[in-house]
Protein backbone atom coordinates (compact mmCIF):
# COMPACT_ATOMS: atom_id res chain seq x y z
CA UNK A 1 0.00 0.00 0.00
CA UNK A 2 1.71 3.36 -1.03
CA UNK A 3 1.14 6.45 0.72
CA UNK A 4 -1.30 9.17 -1.11
CA UNK A 5 1.16 12.18 -0.55
CA UNK A 6 -2.10 14.21 -1.99
CA UNK A 7 -4.69 12.72 0.59
CA UNK A 8 -2.34 12.96 3.87
CA UNK A 9 -4.20 15.70 5.66
CA UNK A 10 -2.72 18.19 7.63
CA UNK A 11 0.21 15.93 8.23
CA UNK A 12 3.39 17.20 6.85
CA UNK A 13 5.19 15.45 4.07
CA UNK A 14 8.37 13.55 4.74
CA UNK A 15 10.52 11.37 2.27
CA UNK A 16 14.43 9.80 3.58
CA UNK A 17 17.44 9.95 1.35
CA UNK A 18 19.65 7.10 2.67
CA UNK A 19 18.59 3.97 4.45
CA UNK A 20 21.61 3.21 6.42
CA UNK A 21 21.14 2.54 10.10
CA UNK A 22 20.01 6.03 10.43
CA UNK A 23 18.05 6.19 7.44
CA UNK A 24 16.50 2.81 8.46
CA UNK A 25 15.70 4.27 12.14
CA UNK A 26 13.89 6.98 11.40
CA UNK A 27 11.78 5.63 8.34
CA UNK A 28 10.58 2.63 10.81
CA UNK A 29 9.63 5.27 13.97
CA UNK A 30 7.95 7.50 10.56
CA UNK A 31 5.66 3.70 9.86
CA UNK A 32 5.36 3.83 13.17
CA UNK A 33 3.55 6.85 13.46
CA UNK A 34 4.72 10.67 14.64
CA UNK A 35 1.73 12.98 14.88
CA UNK A 36 1.81 15.79 12.01
CA UNK A 37 3.93 13.32 10.04
CA UNK A 38 3.85 11.11 7.12
CA UNK A 39 6.48 8.96 5.32
CA UNK A 40 5.76 9.40 1.85
CA UNK A 41 9.27 8.30 -0.35
CA UNK A 42 12.54 7.17 -0.18
CA UNK A 43 15.77 7.03 -2.01
CA UNK A 44 18.65 4.64 -1.70
CA UNK A 45 21.42 3.79 -3.73
CA UNK A 46 20.57 0.38 -3.69
CA UNK A 47 16.59 0.21 -3.95
CA UNK A 48 16.76 -3.94 -4.19
CA UNK A 49 18.65 -4.19 -0.90
CA UNK A 50 15.69 -2.29 0.39
CA UNK A 51 12.98 -3.31 -1.00
CA UNK A 52 11.71 -6.43 1.41
CA UNK A 53 12.01 -4.82 4.64
CA UNK A 54 10.23 -1.74 2.90
CA UNK A 55 7.59 -3.77 1.53
CA UNK A 56 6.35 -5.12 5.21
CA UNK A 57 6.09 -1.55 6.68
CA UNK A 58 2.00 -0.80 7.62
CA UNK A 59 2.54 2.29 4.53
CA UNK A 60 5.20 1.15 2.48
CA UNK A 61 7.09 4.65 1.00
CA UNK A 62 7.27 5.27 -3.10
CA UNK A 63 11.27 4.59 -3.34
CA UNK A 64 12.57 7.41 -5.99
CA UNK A 65 15.83 8.87 -7.27
CA UNK A 66 16.86 11.37 -4.80
CA UNK A 67 16.63 14.40 -7.22
CA UNK A 68 12.90 13.63 -6.44
CA UNK A 69 12.52 13.40 -3.43
CA UNK A 70 11.73 17.27 -3.55
CA UNK A 71 8.60 16.83 -5.44
CA UNK A 72 7.02 14.57 -3.23
CA UNK A 73 7.87 15.88 0.37
CA UNK A 74 8.91 18.76 2.43
CA UNK A 75 10.76 18.14 4.81
CA UNK A 76 13.45 15.92 2.86
CA UNK A 77 15.71 13.71 5.82
CA UNK A 78 19.27 13.56 4.53
CA UNK A 79 20.72 10.27 5.98
CA UNK A 80 23.25 9.29 4.31
CA UNK A 81 27.06 10.19 4.04
CA UNK A 82 28.31 10.09 0.48
CA UNK A 83 24.78 12.14 -0.56
CA UNK A 84 25.42 14.70 2.84
CA UNK A 85 29.06 15.15 1.89
CA UNK A 86 28.16 16.02 -1.77
CA UNK A 87 25.49 18.82 -0.69
CA UNK A 88 28.07 20.88 1.28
Amino acid sequence: MMVDAKNSGSKARVAVAGLGAIGESVVRALDRGIDGLVLTAVSAQNAAKHRAWLDELNSPPEMLPIEQLAEVAEPRIMAARSWCRQAR
